[in-house]
């Protein structure tokens, strides 16, 4: 298996030593010592717990840390004797010795049994009435370190909530930090006021972990990194040997093929055309995928063009990118190989995401190409100025605030799901809440309320999203055409 750290040429994704603390020293594989972080020495430690319990023979060929009970040995001395059937005869044994296959469902009825929502909403609402009271004395604060303790063993005792998994490790940190702070001493006496400062920042996160466990209760405990590389991995099976076409009246569409290849790390097969060059031949193009960047947002015109579209090419899926959001109607009866790719924010506005561009639209667009099929439309989630001076735009009146930019109240009829880059809509809730993408995504089921649901994947500073914006350009500098303010 290829590492996630790497790219199918082996050149390193990012400076993961650079990016974490690595400072712990242990004995290396083939060097005399290496350094290494404590979640990597903790799983050191496990690997040498199984080595230990059984008889097995195991090489350990990474230029990392020394593994106890294992054989240090270079990739290059390994002789593979076994042949492809065999191969395939040892991953079908793990498979089948080494884990468990329990239906989707059925596992999840159970779990529910056992783990109960409603407990663990109440207990974290006793949790958090523990952290909101203000601390007058020393003696309070050790009472609140040990209340936290002991409601979570408490939890754990009764064996129907989930409140001692969650947050076991966080209440350990946090009371360490609580416990620091009360026996710092100011003066030779307990400072009231810098005690509470720790208790509000904790209570401040607190609520924010309340809030995923609440809002996403029966999701799975995934963590991922490189998401954008992890995506276009996955779908290169899906895309390869497949025809994408794109229909664009944008003056860099012949940029698209070369900047998509380039972003995916593979070859896809991509036709561009105009759009009155598309309808007057449409007969010439036999594609598995059609893109159509609209930039015009007459509902005429997209009906004209939905209509040539659909009769023409009556199975091949088509993703429409529409720089609006929609009427409800056009989505509701749109066919069924017709989906959508909502992206209202104008990237001509100086302080709008840098998401918004043509560009980008169209290469997210690619990496869920492959399972448009299972949503009505697609929305991207923009990073966001936090300050109000992105709310005004150099040559435009409109807003460019997250809250402006929000779905409509009668898009509460679909079904929302996190999708990672983007938020996908769906009428059946069901399609997709415990399967993974082809993109390699699993999705996070988000409910049907519109205004609940959070359109930004991130908010920063004016002077931060300007940066962002200059560096986008200078890389694709034939963007700066969008930008009606330069």
């Amino acid at each position: 298996s290829q590492s996630g750290y790497y790219d199918e040429q082996g050149k390193q994704l990012y400076d993961y030593a650079e990016k974490n603390n690595t400072s712990l020293v242990v004995p290396g594989n083939f060097k005399s010592t290496v350094f290494t972080k404590q979640e990597f020495k903790i799983a050191k430690m496990v690997m040498e717990q199984s080595l230990a319990s059984a008889k097995v023979e195991c090489y350990n060929t990474s230029d990392g840390a020394r593994i106890s009970g294992s054989r240090a040995l270079q990739s290059s001395d390994i002789l593979l004797v076994t042949n492809k059937k065999q191969k395939q005869n040892c991953i079908n044994n793990m498979r089948a010795k080494c884990f468990a296959i329990k239906p989707q469902a059925s596992f999840v009825d159970e779990y529910k049994k056992v783990f109960s929502e409603q407990v663990l909403a109440k207990e974290m609402s006793m949790f958090r009435k523990k952290i909101e009271l203000p601390i007058s004395t020393f003696e309070q604060a050790e009472q609140l370190v040990e209340s936290q303790k002991r409601m979570l063993f408490a939890s754990y005792q009764h064996g129907n909530s989930l409140l001692f998994y969650f947050l076991y490790g966080t209440v350990n940190y946090a009371n360490v930090v609580l416990n620091k702070v009360a026996y710092s001493l100011e003066n030779g006496e307990f400072s009231v006021h810098k005690f509470n400062q720790a208790r509000e920042l904790w209570l401040k996160y607190y609520n924010k972990i309340c809030g995923a466990c609440q809002k996403q209760f029966g999701d799975f405990d995934t963590s991922t990194s490189l998401t954008i590389h992890r995506m276009a991995s996955c779908i290169k099976h899906s895309l390869l040997c497949k025809n994408v076409l794109i229909v664009s009246d944008t003056k860099f569409v012949g940029h698209y093929p070369m900047v998509i290849s380039e972003f995916l790390g593979f070859e896809v097969t991509i036709q561009y055309v105009s759009t009155l060059d598309f309808i007057s031949s449409f007969e010439l193009y036999n594609p598995d995928f059609i893109i159509f960047q609209l930039e015009s947002g007459t509902t005429d015109f997209f009906n004209e063009i939905n209509l040539r579209i659909c009769n023409s090419f009556p199975t091949t899926t088509v993703l429409f990118i529409i720089n609006a959001i929609l009427p409800l109607n056009l989505i509701k009866n749109r066919r069924a190989n017709v989906h959508f790719y909502l992206n209202p924010c104008k990237f001509s506005e100086e302080f709008s995401p840098p998401e918004s561009n043509l560009l980008t639209s169209v290469v997210w667009s690619v990496l869920f190409l492959a399972d448009i099929e299972r949503f009505d439309f697609i929305y991207p989630k923009y990073t966001f100025s936090k300050s109000t001076k992105s709310t005004k735009s150099t040559k435009s009146t409109k807003s460019t605030k997250s809250n402006d930019r929000q779905l409509p109240n009668d898009y509460s009829l679909f079904h929302f799901f996190d999708l990672g880059l983007v938020i996908g809509g769906t009428t059946n809730e069901q399609v997709m809440q415990y399967g993974l993408l082809k993109n390699g995504t699993r999705p996070h089921l988000l409910g049907s309320k519109v205004k609940d649901i959070s359109f930004s994947r991130d908010t920063v500073s004016d002077d931060e999203l300007i940066t962002m914006r200059k560096k986008f350009m200078a890389r694709y500098p034939y963007l700066i055409e969008e930008c009606d303010y330069v």
